[in-house]
């Protein structure tokens, strides 16, 4: 019922035991029946009336376009608002990875009285069913509040490695160093672009920057979360490599993409 739009609807468990007896909702539970023969088990649904959408409101996007944000939204005005919605609505929009925070509720304008539904489940297997005239409609705003993240970052890292040698009897100890820079919502499209450098050496042979350890990379990326504006993910890189062959016999530039 929550996912058809009844956002309202509650579904209280009847059962009927022993002698007459009647037990509802908590005390309707299988640790409260445990042990009891049920003659009858039946369901109070209170379905509440249907929300549709009368509009989408957007608070938040400072940079990011509003068809971004709208493009990730399950709903439309006029259309039928269910749990599942709401919930995937505000994943998609955590998954585009440029907001801290987002938030997907909404907003009734107007409402009416519950619709009660019943269903019975008799001893036999038999099933009987009843429902009163469906309540109007009532209509929601749906707002979605976003908190966007820092889209331009500088990033350094550096660290130690202990490498492994079939020649020295030492281990070798290794440092890498690295720097990228990059926007995270280019323009305000939710797209990536950045360019990063790295560079790894033997500690011990600082000075030497063409050994067998030495590797310099570097080069632009490109990212985009919803390649035509579908789910799948496009990354694309071109990086700039130098560095020893795998035989150490040569020095090599290589270009990647």
């Amino acid at each position: 019922l929550h996912q058809k739009g009844y956002l309202a609807a509650q579904v209280i468990p009847v059962c009927e035991y022993g002698r007459g007896e009647v037990a509802r909702g908590a005390q309707c539970s299988e640790d409260a029946m445990y042990g009891l023969a049920i003659k009858r088990l039946s369901f109070d649904v209170s379905q509440g009336s249907r929300t549709t959408v009368s509009g989408i409101l957007l608070r938040g996007n400072l940079a990011t376009k509003n068809y971004i944000l709208r493009n990730e939204l399950l709903m439309k005005p006029g259309s039928e608002l269910g749990s599942d919605e709401l919930f995937i609505s505000q994943a998609n929009l955590r998954s585009l990875g440029v907001f801290d925070a987002v938030s997907v509720a909404y907003i009734s304008q107007d409402s009416t009285g519950p619709n009660l539904v019943g269903a019975n489940f008799g001893a036999e297997g038999t099933t009987t069913t009843g429902a009163k005239s469906t309540a109007a409609d009532r209509s929601a705003m749906v707002l979605v509040t976003v908190e966007e993240s820092k889209a331009k970052l500088l990033d350094f890292y550096l660290g130690l490695q202990i490498d492994s040698t079939p020649i020295d009897d030492d281990l070798p100890i290794l440092y890498s160093v690295g720097t990228s820079a990059r926007d995270r919502n280019l323009f305000g499209y939710a797209l990536e672009l950045g360019v990063g450098a790295s560079h790894r050496n033997r500690i011990s042979e600082i000075a030497d920057v063409e050994n067998d350890y030495a590797i310099w990379r570097a080069g632009p990326f490109f990212k985009n979360n919803r390649l035509f504006g579908t789910r799948l993910s496009f990354a694309l890189e071109a990086l700039f490599e130098r560095g020893r062959t795998v035989q150490g016999d040569q020095y090599q530039a290589v270009y990647n993409v």
